[in-house]
């Protein structure tokens, strides 16, 4: 532990301090009480540092060259980050909320907040933040910010067992267009319109699962967009509507029947004329012929004296 502050009040006039390649990892409580010294520090090559909120806040304050290269090693949610993205976790509101961490060996930014009673998406996101995860809250609509800055850098998005009925809010945007997973079973999903389907299209792992679909004459569009991106979607067996076998397996005349209506009158007595006009067309051949044949009137047309 380096106490900072009763150092520089030693060296009064001191501007420039290099405590460079030493072994400090935290500062003292007393050295957070840092504000009357304007001096450059040069911390490198020490740490990993113990990045609690206050401490983070002192870097903030020196002057020092040294905080892309400075690393955190506890608690661990910080663990692997640099000053800025520690910096940008103390910074987001959401974060006090849910948990936010580097995750997978690309040490990749991510935020989980996991049942965390949840009911829209949060409007501000750490510093390049990569994976959201929203599974297990009441979110109903997939409104963003009006800046979507935050929303980015995201690529991974799960929004399993929500409450969430359309795209409406989150169709034709960037976030969604940048999207390489999408997570979102257990939903309230009835159908997903063929210009959400199309943005869909460019996501490499789907999950769309679990939710109430309506089989209708509309399914069929939705039907061939499966077996179209069949390997894409990695829960088609379960993508049905109540009580169905899988939509991706459906016959497209039991999606879409088509009705059998009754003889309509109008269709008999169409019949009818029609029979009635080629018998009296025969009548007339047969009486032309008769004439001709014997020189006299058909019946028909005898007169009577």
């Amino acid at each position: 532990m380096f106490n900072l502050t009763q150092f520089l009040r030693s060296f009064p006039l001191l501007k420039t301090l290099d405590v460079s390649k030493n072994r400090i990892t935290a500062f003292t409580n007393d050295s957070y009480n840092f504000s009357e010294f304007n001096l450059a520090v040069n911390l490198s090559d020490n740490g990993p540092w113990m990045c609690e909120e206050r401490l983070i806040r002192l870097i903030d304050r020196i002057k020092t060259q040294q905080k892309f290269v400075f690393k955190c090693s506890s608690p661990w949610n910080l663990e692997g980050m640099n000053w800025i993205q520690a910096k940008s976790v103390f910074d987001t509101d959401t974060c006090r909320k849910c948990d936010c961490f580097l995750a997978n060996e690309q040490k990749a930014m991510a935020i989980n907040c996991t049942a965390t009673d949840l009911k829209s998406l949060p409007q501000h996101l750490p510093i390049n933040t990569k994976i959201v995860n929203l599974t297990n809250n009441h979110i109903e609509f997939l409104t963003l910010p009006v800046t979507t800055d935050d929303w980015l850098h995201v690529r991974f998005l799960y929004l399993s067992n929500n409450s969430i009925a359309s795209f409406q809010g989150f169709e034709g945007t960037k976030p969604l267009k940048n999207l390489v997973l999408l997570e979102i079973q257990e939903n309230k999903l009835e159908q997903i319109p063929k210009h959400v389907l199309v943005q869909l299209s460019a996501i490499s792992d789907l999950y769309l699962g679990k939710n109430p679909y309506v089989c209708n004459c509309n399914t069929i569009t939705f039907q061939e967009w499966l077996h179209k991106h069949s390997k894409q979607i990695r829960d088609i067996s379960s993508i049905k509507c109540h009580k169905s076998p899988p939509i991706s397996g459906i016959p497209k005349s039991e999606l879409c029947p088509q009705p059998t209506s009754p003889i309509e009158y109008l269709d008999i007595l169409s019949g009818i004329l029609a029979f009635l006009t080629f018998a009296i067309l025969l009548k007339l051949i047969y009486d032309w012929f008769w004439q001709r044949r014997t020189g006299k009137l058909p019946q028909f047309f005898k007169i009577n004296r």
